[in-house]
């Protein structure tokens, strides 16, 4: 097993940005959205019947994650149906739990070959997917994770910044989970945009602190996974938490009410191959990694809708934790405080060169289409 050594976070980020904005040799984009997905694996097709040589390609793919969160045991199935389909001519292993480096560096040890792959967040790379931030503003508009699913891989598919963006990696899935629900511990009544004012409310970037801020709240940092902690201290009493850290961190411990609108925020993943060693393969196991990427995407909407339910009939139940799904005048008012959000947003894209007002218009015509199609 390769020699891991752990980057530091500054050094990870100037190395990652750097190669970014150096837009390297090319990656396929993820095939234009599929209608909606089934939810369900598609039966296996053949393994390719002659290939080009049978040397075996060994993947370490990081996923920062514990082996609780939802999307551990998908990879490890995506690393097996590639086996199956490859006649074992590529071995996938998937380390859980930072065993390859800190959540910091996981884009960076992929870029530098430290790493072959990795699964992670995108809001933990501040400022190195700017485009892709577009589909994480709050109230974006996706009514599900199918829709902004869709909007995302059109958006890589057929958008010149967004490749760009995203060349110097082999993009599997660029995807979302469930909206973000709003987790309370006030001891106050949620059902009203008062329960906003004065809440010390935990934010996941720039967007979301000026959100809250216009709904009344303190925006608090808190590290993705330390809200069990800064529950438990008093330093939130409130916070933007998706159901993957509800479920990882057993925040329904901590809390005693839960707002579920239908449309939130969008917790943006990726799931990267390093773009070498996507290219070393021969034609054949490429084409088997390429068909993966439906594969993968197919299975997404069962897993996190799981992890959902269990939170919501099991676990809140359990502890105590009151289930608010907003009514109009709570989403209107949710709705009404995002605004400024997108138009920070396109003014710092304006100042990076690009068209923020087309870029955004591309991204929300993308969601608006989806809604109608997959609603």
């Amino acid at each position: 097993m390769k020699k891991m050594k752990v980057i530091s976070i500054v050094f990870a980020f100037t190395l990652a940005v750097g190669l970014l904005a150096a837009c390297g040799g090319g990656t396929a984009a993820p095939a234009a959205p599929t209608p909606a997905p089934s939810g369900s694996a598609p039966a296996a097709s053949a393994p390719a019947a002659a290939p080009a040589d049978d040397k075996v390609y060994s993947f370490m793919i990081d996923y920062p994650n514990p082996e609780n969160s939802a999307i551990y045991p998908l990879l490890v199935d995506w690393a097996e149906y590639v086996g199956q389909q490859s006649n074992g001519r590529i071995q996938a292993e998937v380390y859980p739990a930072g065993a390859l480096g800190a959540l910091p560096d996981c884009v960076t040890n992929c870029l530098t070959g430290m790493t072959d792959g990795f699964w992670s967040g995108c809001s933990v790379y501040a400022g190195v997917f700017p485009v892709t931030d577009a589909f994480s503003l709050p109230m974006a508009g996706a009514l599900s994770q199918e829709v902004m699913n869709a909007s995302l891989r059109a958006m890589v598919a057929n958008n010149a910044d967004m490749q760009k963006e995203w060349s110097n990696f082999h993009l599997i899935a660029l995807h979302s989970g469930t909206p973000a629900p709003i987790l309370f511990n006030r001891g106050m009544d949620i059902s009203t945009p008062d329960a906003f004012k004065g809440a010390q409310m935990r934010i996941s970037n720039k967007y979301t602190a000026d959100w809250m801020t216009n709904l009344g709240a303190t925006p608090v940092e808190c590290g993705i996974n330390s809200g069990y902690e800064y529950f438990e201290k008093n330093q939130i009493d409130s916070g933007l938490f998706f159901f993957d850290q509800l479920q990882s961190s057993a925040l329904y411990e901590q809390i005693d009410a839960l707002l579920v609108p239908e449309d939130c925020i969008y917790s943006l993943t990726m799931f990267c191959l390093n773009l070498d060693r996507y290219n070393e393969l021969p034609d054949d196991l490429k084409a088997i990694i390429d068909g993966s990427t439906d594969w993968f995407y197919d299975q997404l909407p069962g897993i996190y809708n799981k992890q959902m339910d269990n939170i919501l009939d099991n676990k809140c139940p359990e502890y105590g934790v009151e289930i608010v799904y907003p009514d109009k005048a709570m989403m209107d008012a949710l709705y009404a405080a995002s605004k400024n959000a997108a138009s920070l947003w396109i003014e710092k894209m304006n100042g990076e060169g690009h068209d923020g007002q087309a870029l955004y218009d591309e991204a929300t015509g993308y969601i608006a289409q989806y809604n109608k199609e997959l609603n």
